[in-house]
């Protein structure tokens, strides 16, 4: 008998700094033109299951922007939405469940952990609970607890999204045909800036992760290391590991737990190499001046990915009142900004007046004089980098030179992820000395072969996702945690398992 298996999920990452969100922000991807199969995070699953012969039921799945915590009510609403579809698809043998893992609303610090227990309860004890989670989830226990098996992506910038969603939907296959998953978790007092969880090169978390997967044998499916989100103040934030193995049905099998505190140990050992500071804002716009380029300056504070609006004129600012010259800049939500361009046509001479009548020092007013050197409006589907295949919206736009910086201005905020979103809004990325990115790290997959290493910069500008720990204001972070409290830094590594906590998440016996 064919196994129906049940596709839906709720991704959100939530910077607890950024002002709230609706349900409307996002985008329901079962909703959408080709259903879940056109999408290009749940495609690649659905294709795995509908080969095996297994019947997709296609469920309430939401795919939220970065940003503020989700008003409740909208929340609330969903979860009704979500069990009602659940009752009316009958018996289900199996739920793939793709998430993210950084949720909160303005009222649950762990909306991913209420989302996935309203799961269980709903289905029942029986069918097995397979979730993908970003890099950056913040794992609770609530989630383990309701789950069978857990995948993580495994690069940063997120480049194995289809890998990993095709691998979950495996296991979810494996579950219909008898066999049994666990789940062991470890939390660590390990909180990470952004920067600190990039994977590649030589960056410390990418060899946590590499060295995790030599321990993936028998009985052990998948190890996943989460970086966590440290802007999200959760009380889960921080760094964790999850072990997803098969049990003999008499019980589990140690190699899970074992696996992970031995990757918990390696990613705590390496605790005093993961970076949480970038580039001073002077020292950046000095290179930007002078450097013979081509220059990259990553303006990861103000990264519309981790949360932030783009509206940040610091960096912009700081090049215009430089005298930097050859710099394309992009990209900087301003939709009012947009509105007049479109206004004042293709050619035309305007005062571009950034976040206009703004009272907020993270938007500062900015004015220039300007030249309008595109317009442009429509969505943008990525054919490299990290959202290939992907469908994003920048709403209309507009290109301005300013007059030695270039500026591509969004209506709605998007991270810089490829050249080709550049090219999309009027810019010549392949033709200027310096590139200026409103993005963490995205970039680097799109860009890795127009710039190495010695020529990217991030700057430590201000903006709503900091690279500085120390400038956060948490308020439901768990307490002690590194490197925020000190007292840690030399914490004896035998105590570690003071802070490890672990859950089973296995499936019921029917």
């Amino acid at each position: 008998m064919r196994p129906r298996i049940g596709v839906l999920g709720y991704a959100h990452e939530t910077n607890a700094l950024a002002a709230p969100i609706s349900l409307q922000d996002g985008v329901r991807i079962d909703r959408q033109a080709g259903g879940l199969g056109a999408n290009w995070v749940a495609g690649p699953a659905v294709d795995v299951l509908a080969e095996s012969g297994a019947q997709v039921v296609e469920l309430p799945l939401i795919e939220l922007p970065p940003g503020g915590p989700l008003r409740h009510r909208d929340f609330v609403a969903y979860l009704s939405e979500t069990e009602g579809a659940l009752l009316e698809a009958g018996t289900l043998d199996a739920l793939l469940v793709l998430g993210h893992g950084a949720g909160c609303t303005t009222k649950a610090a762990d909306a991913d952990g209420v989302y996935l227990e309203l799961l269980r309860r709903t289905v029942g004890p029986d069918p097995s609970l397979t979730t993908v989670l970003d890099l950056h989830a913040n794992v609770s226990e609530a989630m383990v607890r309701s789950v069978d098996a857990i995948v993580g992506y495994r690069t940063n910038p997120h480049v194995d999204v289809a890998e990993r969603s095709r691998e979950a939907a495996a296991l979810a296959l494996q579950t219909t045909q008898n066999v049994e998953l666990e789940v062991a978790w470890c939390s660590l007092p390990l909180l990470l800036s952004q920067l600190g969880q990039l994977t590649t090169g030589a960056e410390p978390l990418g060899r946590v992760i590499d060295r995790s997967q030599t321990l993936v044998k028998g009985p052990v499916l998948n190890i996943s290391v989460f970086g966590g989100f440290s802007l999200g103040d959760s009380p889960d934030a921080g760094l964790s590991v999850t072990v997803t193995a098969a049990t003999s049905g008499e019980g589990r099998f140690p190699d899970s737990a074992s696996a992970a505190t031995e990757v918990a140990d390696w990613a705590w050992q390496l605790r005093r190499e993961y970076r949480s500071s970038a580039t001073p804002l002077s020292d950046a716009v000095k290179r930007a001046c002078h450097d013979k380029g081509p220059l990259l300056l990553a303006d990861v504070a103000d990264n519309p990915g981790g949360g932030a609006p783009g509206t940040s004129t610091a960096l912009l600012g700081a090049l215009l009142g430089a005298g930097a010259s050859d710099v394309q800049l992009a990209l900087q939500c301003d939709p009012r900004l947009v509105q007049d361009a479109f206004g004042s046509g293709l050619g035309a001479k305007i005062t571009a007046v950034f976040n206009r009548g703004s009272t907020d020092p993270l938007a500062a007013t900015l004015a220039a004089q300007a030249t309008v050197t595109a317009l442009r409006d429509g969505l943008y589907r990525p054919t490299t980098g990290v959202y290939a295949g992907a469908t994003l919206r920048p709403g209309p736009t507009c290109t301005l030179d300013l007059g030695g910086v270039t500026v591509g201005v969004s209506s709605h905020p998007l991270q810089v992820s490829d050249p080709g979103l550049l090219t999309h809004v009027g810019l010549d990325p392949q033709a200027v000395r310096v590139l200026v990115v409103k993005s963490r790290g995205h970039f680097r997959a799109g860009f890795a072969h127009m710039f190495d290493e010695s020529q990217i910069v991030e700057v430590d500008a201000p903006g709503l996702a900091p690279v500085d720990l120390s400038q956060l204001s948490p308020v439901k972070l768990r307490r002690p945690i590194y490197p925020i409290d000190v007292d840690l830094a030399d914490l004896d590594p035998d105590l570690l398992t003071r802070f490890v906590r672990s859950a089973r998440g296995g499936r019921r016996h029917r």
